[in-house]
């Protein structure tokens, strides 16, 4: 707001100066004559009234109001623009503390986002469910025959500790099992064995803990071990191995590059010397171990010639035997011979 100035509001208290309405109403002669004599009494003995009611008196009232609202429109723009940049700087202030949390909550919604990708991203991408096979349910071993009647005459050591005594019993318990699954084992073999007369003498040595060896024991044991059933099952489920047929040593390429060059080399031995182009099928019948066996011509051209191709593959390369069933097995191949 501007200052309280009595220069330039005329409607404003004088405090001990008159007041500038008065002022003007006498420089317009509009004043009754006592109230003349009191400004003028009053002029005299105030300078400032005074200056001022000398410059009213130099200059038309109109003049001097049109001067006086021009200066007051040029304070206010002064005042405005000295403000305006007051203003600008303080707003900027003002909303200063909106910036980390605008920045805070970009930040959370760009992590729930991001977050939110991965987790799909790993969902798309997840592994598929491994089914892992359950094992086998192992074969059941037959329960061990009776052990004869009688007790058997295991001798144990006294001893004064009770945990020795304890191991001693729980070792003639093991000692005695063992011994009924082996009589049980033996019996169908000694029954049909020519030495079933030394039976007694053999059970009587096995309870008493002293190992005896039958004559059936190496036929037993060169046996084959049984194979459980869901051993049995499995490897009949499995599909057989792939027979693979009998090849060439250095493989069929240079079988043919080697029967060319032969055929090429090759002078008929015929009266009239004429050479014939054809060609000879000879079928070859290979042993287990790559060997051939026996040697045929299957589609003849002439006799020295057929005799030539079965001389060429019987001095060729060696041949790898074929395998069948997981195993080498004897086949029968056919080869042609080009001659030109």
């Amino acid at each position: 707001m501007l200052p309280t100035n009595p220069l330039l509001n005329a409607t404003a208290p004088a405090g001990s100066h008159l007041p500038v309405a008065l002022l003007r109403q006498y420089a317009a002669g509009t004043l009754a004559p006592a109230a003349q004599h009191r400004v003028e009494a009053h002029t005299l003995a105030c300078p400032r009234c005074a200056d001022i009611l000398e410059g009213l008196l130099q200059t038309p009232p109109t003049t001097t109001d049109q001067a006086l609202a021009r200066l007051q429109q040029r304070l206010r723009q002064r005042v405005q623009q000295q403000a305006a940049p007051a203003r600008q700087v303080a707003l900027p202030r003002r909303h200063r503390w909106l910036a980390p949390q605008l920045a805070a909550a970009a930040a959370l919604l760009l992590g729930l986002v991001a977050g939110g990708w991965w987790a799909w991203q790993q969902r798309q991408h997840a592994p598929a469910p491994v089914v892992v096979a359950a094992p086998s349910p192992r074969p059941v071993e037959p329960a061990a025959a009776p052990a004869p009647a009688g007790p058997a005459p295991v001798a144990v050591a006294p001893s004064p500790r009770r945990g020795t005594a304890r191991r001693a019993r729980a070792t003639a318990a093991v000692a005695a099992g063992r011994t009924a699954r082996h009589l049980a084992a033996a019996a169908p073999v000694a029954a049909a064995s020519p030495a079933s007369a030394a039976a007694p003498a053999r059970d009587s040595a096995a309870l008493a803990g002293i190992p005896t060896i039958s004559p059936a024991a190496p036929t037993a044991m060169a046996a084959p071990a049984r194979v459980s059933e869901p051993l049995a099952k499995m490897r009949a489920a499995m599909p057989p191995p792939p027979a693979l047929p009998a090849t060439p040593s250095g493989g069929y390429a240079a079988l043919r590059e080697y029967l060319k060059k032969g055929a090429a080399d090759f002078e008929p031995e015929s009266p009239d010397g004429t050479r014939r182009s054809g060609r000879v099928l000879v079928r070859l019948h290979l042993g287990a171990d790559g060997k051939i066996e026996q040697a045929e011509a299957v589609r003849k051209l002439r006799p020295d010639y057929d005799a030539e191709a079965i001389r060429l593959l019987r001095a060729g390369p060696a041949w790898v035997p074929g395998i069948s069933a997981g195993r080498r097995a004897a086949q029968v191949v056919e080869v042609p011979v080009e001659f030109e």
